[in-house]
């Protein structure tokens, strides 16, 4: 009986150690009933990294950081426990020391596709720090820091000019807001005088813009007339496209450019009537021709007994003897300047 007890106490006991040891592995992250792969990595520094830090591949949690040494070489040491099962590892897989926006540590495990040999347990991968998000950002931000610097200089810049200048022109720089005080009070008198002058005219206003309306209306009630005279005028165009208008302008032009010719003949001296036009000999003769033709007449009829003589018997001829032209001539005045009754030239 009494053995039995120790053998209870001691089984109770080896129960309790047990949990406890079960415990203190699961208060650290770890499973005790999974089977786990250990891998390590060497960083030249980790960052704040600790035991129990995770182990996840894209976002998701396969591990935890078992243990970390400082190697001879100040190197460190990480060993790193795999719990997933069915991951597996490949050669050439990255372990990137990863930190989140609130500076928590872990470790970015890459897994090589690019092939199918697998790591052997405890092999060492490559370790690689990946850049902070802080110093992303800083990054990102860096170009903008440096142009705020600039805007800032900028401003400087500018403040101490304008101070230059305010400072030596600030008795210009009153009365310029002098003159615009005025000039503001003077916009609003005349606004004023605008709005009394539109309140003073409100009724011949409201007549006019009626006037427009009704005029308005008038044309639009002519509208139907417009459209008749633009249909008229389009069928005069086409009765004046069918009358033939450009032959009779070719034909009138062909007209013109011969009595061109005509004037150009006349102008250039051809012909008798451009000689009677520009010869002042001829015009001199025929002047004279007529004078003395003029002078014949009056002296035929002051004395026709010196020319005519006629014998009612017969009698002997006396005067003056005419050619048959002449004498065709002399007849020819004789019938045009005296009395059809007087004489018979015959």
């Amino acid at each position: 009986m009494k053995g039995k007890k120790e053998i209870l106490i001691g089984l109770v006991v080896l129960v309790g150690v047990s949990a406890m040891t079960v415990g203190g592995f699961y208060l650290k992250g770890q499973n005790v009933f999974i089977k786990k792969r250990s891998y390590f990595v060497v960083f030249e520094q980790i960052s704040g990294l600790v035991v129990s830090n995770p182990i996840r591949v894209n976002g998701f949690k396969v591990g935890q950081v078992a243990n970390i040494s400082l190697r001879d070489d100040r190197k460190i040491l990480c060993e790193l426990l795999i719990e997933q099962d069915d991951l597996q590892v490949t050669q050439g897989s990255v372990a990137m020391l990863d930190q989140d926006l609130f500076g928590a540590m872990s470790i970015n495990l890459k897994i090589n596709s690019s092939t199918e040999q697998l790591c052997a347990v405890g092999d060492t991968l490559s370790g690689k720090k990946s850049s902070a998000i802080t110093e992303v950002v800083m990054q990102q931000l860096k170009p903008l820091v440096v142009k705020v610097e600039r805007v800032i200089e900028t401003i400087d810049t500018l403040t101490v000019d304008l101070q230059s200048v305010v400072g030596g022109n600030k008795h210009n720089l009153n009365n310029i807001f002098d003159s615009l005080t005025m000039g503001i009070e003077q916009f609003t008198t005349l606004a004023t005088s605008m709005n009394g002058l539109i309140e003073d005219n409100k009724s011949k206003l409201t007549s006019t813009l009626t006037s427009i309306d009704s005029v308005m209306a008038s044309l639009k009630e002519s509208n139907q007339d417009v459209s008749n005279v633009l249909a008229n005028l389009s069928d005069i165009s086409d009765s004046l496209a069918d009358a033939g208008i450009r032959s009779t302008i070719i034909e009138a032009r062909t007209a013109l450019n011969g009595v061109n010719a005509i004037l150009y003949q006349i102008n250039n001296g051809d012909g008798t009537l451009s000689q009677l036009i520009k010869s002042p000999e001829l015009i001199d003769k025929v002047e004279a021709m007529v004078d003395e033709a003029q002078r014949l007449i009056e002296n035929i009829k002051e004395h026709p007994n010196r020319y005519l003589q006629f014998s009612v018997f017969g009698g002997k001829s006396k005067g003056l003897k005419l050619d048959s032209r002449d004498e065709e001539n002399f007849k020819k005045w004789v019938k045009e300047c005296l009395p059809k009754d007087s004489v018979d030239c015959n």
